[in-house]
């Protein structure tokens, strides 16, 4: 089953320039934006449309991913369905942020770390995957039981 609705918490997050450290490539202006993007592409269900090239090419070098060798592929490993979109947050719960932000996004990851973990994002997507699990089962159960009747 397909997660194509709102995570179902409603508190965002606004993240601002200044709790970033510009790198010799990015600001703390973009860093700031990519920060509030993902959290708003998580609370809306991870929406495909919305995972452009630029923000794929950002999120690939993030939480230890690889490229997954185009966009395409990345949303498919990581955005597909519940589960994978649990995957997705459980890793970036366990993923250890570089401590270097002058030259990495470590300080994006941990600020991301922390709204996870505040926000209970993964609980949340636990809960929704149970619901989707169970779903799943009783469709089936009402299949097997319209074929085979109650033996």
């Amino acid at each position: 089953m397909t997660f194509g609705g709102a995570v179902p918490f409603a508190t965002r997050a606004d993240f601002r320039a200044e709790q970033f450290k510009p790198t010799p490539w990015d600001t703390e202006h973009e860093k700031a934006s990519f920060a509030n993007w993902l959290v708003e592409f998580v609370c809306k269900g991870f929406s495909a449309p919305d995972f452009t090239a630029r923000r794929y090419k950002q999120l690939s070098n993030l939480f230890g991913h690889i490229a997954h060798y185009d966009r395409t592929g990345f949303f498919y490993e990581w955005f597909r369905d519940i589960h994978a979109q649990l995957r997705f947050v459980a890793n970036i719960r366990e993923t250890r942020p570089a401590p270097d932000t002058a030259h990495t996004w470590g300080d994006v990851e941990r600020a991301l770390k922390r709204w996870v973990d505040h926000e209970g994002v993964y609980e949340a997507l636990l809960a929704v995957q149970r619901a989707a699990i169970e779903h799943e089962e009783r469709a089936t159960l009402a299949r097997l039981r319209a074929k085979y009747g109650d033996e």
